[in-house]
């Protein structure tokens, strides 16, 4: 999912909504910390995250690999191979 942290005008506080409203169990959250308001809230954003009871996890940790090239990954077991 899309946090859309990148849009114009986009806020901490905007994308954390997105994130809160979207998450769901396996969702992979799309954030970029090259952006200054990311980067100042994600502290929070993964404390109510956790507090809402999700397991936080890198994406080698869910793939149980670093990513391919050309791979899509939907969850662990659910890889489609270019």
């Amino acid at each position: 999912m899309d946090s859309y942290d990148w849009a114009e005008g986009a806020t901490s506080q905007s994308s954390e909504k997105k994130v809160l409203a979207q998450a769901r169990t396996g969702s992979i959250i799309l954030m970029h910390d090259i952006q200054e308001d990311t980067a100042e809230g994600i502290a929070q954003l993964l404390q109510k995250l956790r507090d809402r009871g999700f397991t936080l996890v890198t994406i080698p940790e869910l793939t149980g690999e670093y990513p391919r090239p050309g791979a899509i990954y939907y969850s662990r077991t659910n890889i489609l191979r270019m």
